[in-house]
């Protein structure tokens, strides 16, 4: 389980929109596991702010928090819910699951939407923000990772 700040929440939500959400098609379903459920509704925030507004013509996508009762709005939804849209297939359909949402329904909810692995989107957020540094500060942090080899990474996003 990983404690994000807003900042990285985000990155996160910035990633997620752009390589997943932006280009999903109706009836797609994902899932990002393993988060608090503060982060959760921070990433949907985000996401949810930098999708164009469904009458663009562009595929409606619903971001929802995994939870034990719905929400009028659907930002909270049982896995009953995500069982109920994920068959209508009307939208594209990111579901955030929060640590601990275990129960047989939620389990069942695995084999039906595509896992988002969260070490990937952290590693290509880390890769872009290296990629920002000025040359200088980009070859220490390579002299960094050369001289850590056979050694546990202190950076072990890195590479």
């Amino acid at each position: 389980m990983t404690n994000l700040s807003p900042a990285l929440a985000a990155r996160v939500a910035a990633l997620l929109v752009r390589d997943f959400l932006r280009t999903a098609t109706a009836g797609r379903c994902l899932r990002l596991d393993h988060l608090y459920e503060s982060d959760c509704h921070g990433i949907r925030d985000v996401a949810r702010a930098q999708l164009p507004a469904s009458s663009s013509g562009a595929v409606p996508v619903q971001i929802a928090v995994l939870g034990a009762e719905n929400r009028a709005d659907d930002t909270v939804i049982s896995p009953e819910r995500a069982i109920e849209l994920r068959n209508r297939k009307a939208s594209a359909l990111l579901l955030l699951v929060p640590a601990g949402a275990d129960s047989p329904t939620a389990s069942s909810l695995e084999n039906s939407f595509e896992s988002i692995d969260l070490e990937l989107i952290l590693r290509a957020i880390l890769r872009d923000l290296v990629g920002h540094l000025p040359r200088a500060q980009r070859e220490l942090y390579d002299q960094v990772l050369a001289a850590q080899s056979g050694r546990p990474r202190v950076f072990p996003l890195s590479k």
